[in-house]
């Protein structure tokens, strides 16, 4: 997904949340729509704007989307329900994106909601007799997964509660959290134990709440005057599952470490070189081959990691104004040759560049910024010239 993330831009445009509390009476169409309509004040959107949603659930049941929408008004756009477990949410999300990515829909909702205590887990249903009654209870898991990392890292039970203090801190700052104090160290590791080296302040609690995300395209930023500068471009989303073992680490463990690498797989390359490497001068063979091998190089390597959505392009420079030229001349102690060939190339410049004057360094470096920016995510491999303050590609 990640390659179509950068051939067709996604933008996060809203955002809201209810904030989420312990189980109780609050029906889930309040959770989720309270999110929603929080997230279309937030983009600055109308309802009827909206294209398809994404409802990501595990727990409410059946078409709990459509029961859901239908109190903003019947407006005819696609509702798919998202049930992958505890990343059913973060899976409407990739799916929403993904929907803008390919072009499907401009803009897209995605909302995440549940109710503690309604679902029920397919595990239950497999046929298999279960190891033991906690068998596929997560905290058990994750208990035995901790207590490894601790072993292999060499750290101590107070380095992981560690982890808790500093949630629980950023959490007394934010409204939307269930648990809204800040606890010591002390605190964390004096709670109860809930499994192995983890405390109930170290556990996530039960409870309810909603998310919601709109994400759109550039040509709906544009067409609807939303504030592109408000606008938080996606660049990568992953889904995965194990793979069978290798060796003596877990296979959720690879699995986690395979996710963020492929996270990571994005980003840019702005080689430099002289223009002389994409037109040749026969006096200067040595020096334009040098330069046109960069130009083959980066191509090469836009090629070969085009799939990592890694985007390689290079500045290819004309003559350039600095401190050592002055009224189209160079510095005092230049050779007389050197300042004829340099009067040849300004006299020649305004005739296939347009602009009487040199490349200035603000050209370069702007346009260095330009394809290190997002702007910019749709082009590469490309040579693109910067002479006399005129730019092409």
């Amino acid at each position: 997904m990640s390659h179509l993330l950068q051939e067709r831009a996604v933008h996060v445009v809203g955002i809201g949340m209810h904030p989420y509390q312990f189980p109780g009476d609050t029906p889930y169409v309040q959770l989720g729509l309270t999110a929603v309509r929080e997230s279309l004040r937030d983009a600055g959107l109308a309802w009827p704007q909206v294209q398809a949603a994404y409802v990501g659930t595990a727990a409410i049941g059946m078409a709990a989307g459509r029961v859901m929408l239908r109190h903003l008004g019947s407006t005819g756009l696609e509702i798919t329900q998202v049930e992958n477990a505890s990343a059913s949410g973060s899976s409407a999300f990739r799916l929403a994106c993904l929907a803008v990515a390919s072009g499907q829909h401009e803009v897209v909702l995605a909302v995440g909601v549940d109710k503690f205590g309604h679902g029920l887990r397919a595990s239950g249903s497999d046929g298999l007799s279960s190891l033991s009654p906690t068998a596929t209870v997560p905290v058990s898991k994750f208990a035995l997964l901790a207590r490894r990392y601790l072993r292999d890292a060499g750290l101590s039970v107070e380095s992981m509660a560690r982890v808790a203090v500093k949630n629980h801190g950023n959490a007394a700052l934010n409204p939307y959290a269930q648990f809204r104090k800040p606890r010591s160290l002390e605190q964390v590791l004096g709670s109860p134990k809930v499994a192995g080296d983890l405390t109930v302040q170290q556990c996530c609690p039960r409870g309810e709440g909603a998310a919601a995300v709109i994400v759109a395209s550039d040509a709906a930023i544009a067409r609807l005057g939303l504030a592109r500068s408000r606008a938080v471009r996606v660049t990568a989303s992953v889904s995965t599952s194990e793979r069978l073992g290798q060796g003596d680490t877990p296979p959720i463990v690879d699995l986690v470490r395979e996710s963020a690498a492929v996270e990571r797989r994005h980003g840019k390359i702005v080689s430099i070189m002289s223009e002389a490497g994409r037109v040749g001068e026969a006096h200067l063979a040595v020096y334009s081959g040098a330069k046109a091998a960069i130009l083959g190089f980066s191509k090469a390597i836009a090629q070969e990691h085009g799939h990592d959505c890694i985007n390689v392009n290079v500045v290819a420079l004309g003559a350039v104004s600095h401190e050592g030229i002055k009224d189209g001349a160079l510095a005092p102690s230049a050779t007389p040759e050197n300042n004829e060939r340099l009067a040849k190339m300004l006299k020649a410049y305004p005739i296939s560049r347009g602009l009487n004057r040199l490349a200035r360094p603000e050209d370069v470096s702007g346009m260095v910024a330009f394809l290190a920016s997002d702007r910019a995510a749709f082009i590469t491999g490309q040579s693109i010239g910067v002479s006399g303050g005129y730019t092409m590609l």
